[in-house]
């Protein structure tokens, strides 16, 4: 083998091994992000059984229509900053779960008349939970129109 036909070799496998270095290094930091994430076990089980999850929901009429609804929340998540997102959705579902929580839940989950509403306006965390209420209705409300315009 010539002298020249050994360097070109060399400098292939040089470049394959610094291709697969680099190959080495992203996967490591796609492996800690998901571990950062929580979502290594998820990945891992997937790669495990995947085929048999797969399997079970490709014929499965509600697989498709959960997949469909998923797909949707995904796409409108994407103009969501994830720490906002994130901070009110846990604030909400714990307070949430606070309220289900109750043992009284149910005794005082009652309908409330007008006077009854007056009535307990005075109490601030009722005001405070009807504003959420109200700006989630408000903002859900105006992105409805605009949905509503565009067809």
């Amino acid at each position: 083998m010539s002298e020249e036909l050994s360097k070109v070799l060399e400098k292939l496998e040089a470049e394959k091994i610094e291709e697969l270095a680099k190959a080495i290094e992203r996967l490591a930091d796609a492996i800690a992000k998901l571990q950062e994430t929580g979502l290594l076990g998820i990945a891992v089980a997937l790669a495990e059984k995947g085929e048999e999850v797969l399997e079970l929901g490709a014929n499965d009429r509600r697989m498709h229509h959960a997949m469909a609804a998923a797909d949707a929340a995904l796409n409108a998540l994407e103009d969501v900053d994830p720490i906002v997102f994130k901070e009110n959705v846990e604030a909400m579902s714990e307070c949430t779960m606070k309220a289900l929580n109750s043992p009284d839940f149910l005794k005082h989950a009652k309908p409330v008349g007008l006077l009854g509403l007056l009535k307990v306006m005075k109490d601030p965390d009722i005001t405070a939970g009807l504003g959420v209420m109200l700006y989630l209705a408000k903002v859900m409300g105006s992105c409805l129109r605009q949905k509503m315009e565009q067809s």
